[in-house]
């Protein structure tokens, strides 16, 4: 009778860490997939600062909006309010022309200018 017993107590406790460790296992698995969404999400959204001159393939209506709206030029008149001079400036990535700009999305030349333009901090 005590093997029986022991028998049952083994299928039990398998049954138990089968039931335990399934839904773990689920949860686990989306949360690495919600995780790597998100990762892409962020990665995809940092590519569109930046870029290529001239490149403007992924940029939607509401960023050409953006950047009418903020009044950027590709050419500023003066030299002292260049983009590449300016503290929202964010250089030009590996095997990209052109840099980028922290409030709007595209490739930002680095001679152009807008309304935003804000000296570059010296740290």
């Amino acid at each position: 009778m005590e093997k029986q017993q022991l028998k049952e107590r083994r299928k039990f406790l398998r049954h138990l860490m089968w039931g335990i460790s399934l839904p773990a296992f689920a949860m686990l698995s989306h949360a690495c997939s919600r995780s790597s969404k998100e990762g892409q999400k962020e990665r995809d959204t940092m590519a569109r600062f930046g870029g290529n001159c001239g490149d403007y393939s992924k940029l939607t209506e509401a960023d050409f909006k953006a950047r009418k709206q903020l009044g950027y030029q590709e050419k500023s008149p003066t030299d002292d309010t260049q983009c590449q001079e300016c503290n929202l400036w964010l250089p030009p990535k590996e095997n990209q022309t052109c840099g980028g700009c922290t409030l709007f999305s595209g490739p930002i030349e680095p001679e152009g200018t807008c309304t935003y333009w804000a000296p570059r901090q010296q740290g």
